[in-house]
């Protein structure tokens, strides 16, 4: 079978797109979604092999530096003692 090297190379880019969205579906369940889709890209079959051993990585817990002033309702960081709009002491529990 002989083919032409337009339909090599062609067939080739459209497996290497299947095995990055593959890489990347399994990638993120795992929250690793980018790195499953580099390795379907580059690594192809073997790619998604290795992103499936990979352990997940933990979920990464937001954390919010601003709160909103009890007095004037302005968002403030979360460690400021005065509002910097109302000029008011802040709680620390607020």
């Amino acid at each position: 079978m002989d083919m032409d090297p337009g339909t090599i190379i062609g067939v080739s880019f459209m497996g290497a797109l299947v095995c990055s969205a593959i890489g990347y579906g399994i990638g993120a369940t795992r929250n690793r979604a980018a790195q499953g889709a580099w390795l379907g890209l580059l690594l192809g079959p073997i790619g998604i092999i290795i992103i499936l051993v990979l352990t997940p990585l933990p979920e990464v817990a937001h954390v919010d530096p601003q709160r909103k002033c009890p007095y004037c309702a302005e968002m403030i960081l979360a460690e400021a003692k005065v509002c910097r709009y109302c000029q008011r002491e802040v709680p620390e529990d607020s």
